[in-house]
């Protein structure tokens, strides 16, 4: 398998991911319990299709989970973001501040 390159971090576990698209799912009969007040069938909704760039494990999961904050997007500046770390002492607050800046711009 090619390396792939990481545009999320998962923001609890720290790990990276290479979204892969984002897709539908197709089911008959599976229907989402927790989805108060109106229960119902999840066939068609969207999710985000995202493999792990250290084990190549493949990962789907409902769209508005991947862009509800549990993922955040890497810059695309030709590394993944631990190559970028593994490069460069570790910043201070505002060196992150600084770098949230820059990503954002």
């Amino acid at each position: 398998m090619s390396e792939e390159i990481a545009t999320h971090h998962h923001i609890e576990r720290g790990s990276e991911y290479a979204l892969l698209g984002i897709g539908r799912i197709q089911s008959a009969h599976w229907v989402e319990p927790n989805a108060y007040p109106n229960p119902g069938p999840v066939d068609m909704r969207e999710v985000a299709v995202y493999r792990c760039v250290d084990d190549g494990t493949l990962w789907v999961r409902p769209r508005g989970e991947f862009e509800d904050g549990r993922f955040e997007a890497i810059a695309a500046k030709g590394a993944s973001a631990t190559a970028r770390r593994a490069s460069s002492p570790a910043p201070s607050g505002a060196q992150v501040e600084d770098r949230q800046r820059e990503d954002t711009n």
